[in-house]
């Protein structure tokens, strides 16, 4: 295996020989999590120009809209919006405890077009540890996806500042800061 460079701060790529791509990244102070893909599946990575890294701070939508191109698609490509606004898909929520643990659980979403984000909702939401750790830390990542047949997984990740929102019903925000997707095209 060979070290294709830094990817994020905390994020390693490997390419291997056999056409996988390993990727390791910290979960906590002395712990590494390795994860494995295929390549071949049409993966397109990129950062939403506009954004503040980390800092919390709101991204000129007009900027990112700009830069994409499009004024009316915000930080999604067309491909990308299209799945979104599909057939409804299982989605997986990842939030980061007070004690830097990894929480991943199942939740329903739904795409918010006018504001170009993704809120998660859900029974008794104020109440679970995916809404307290979005109101302690601000931020979260969400990967939607499926597999067509016989095998043609699709799908989407989107990291980025995330609100906790009370009110008459309780949902998380998620803003796109990163987005990943692939076998959508």
């Amino acid at each position: 295996m060979r070290s294709a460079g830094k990817f994020d701060d905390h994020l390693r790529l490997v390419r291997t020989p056999s056409s996988y791509v390993l990727w390791s990244f910290k979960l906590g102070r002395d712990q590494t999590a390795w994860c494995a893909l295929k390549l071949g599946l049409g993966i397109k990575f990129k950062e939403v120009p506009g954004t503040t890294r980390g800092q919390g701070g709101r991204r000129d939508d007009a900027a990112v809209s700009a830069a994409r191109g499009d004024a009316k698609m915000g930080p999604f490509t067309a491909a990308e919006l299209a799945y979104l606004g599909g057939e409804r898909h299982l989605a997986r929520l990842a939030t980061v405890g007070a004690d830097g643990t990894p929480h991943v659980v199942p939740v329903g979403w739904s795409y918010n077009a006018e504001l170009g984000v993704v809120d998660v909702g859900g029974r008794d939401l104020t109440a679970t540890k995916k809404y307290r750790d979005v109101a302690r830390s601000g931020r979260a990542a969400i990967v939607i996806d499926d597999v067509l047949p016989p095998w043609q997984p699709r799908g989407i990740e989107i990291r980025g500042r995330a609100e906790a929102l009370a009110g008459g019903q309780p949902i998380i925000r998620i803003h796109p800061d990163r987005i990943v997707s692939w076998g959508l095209e």
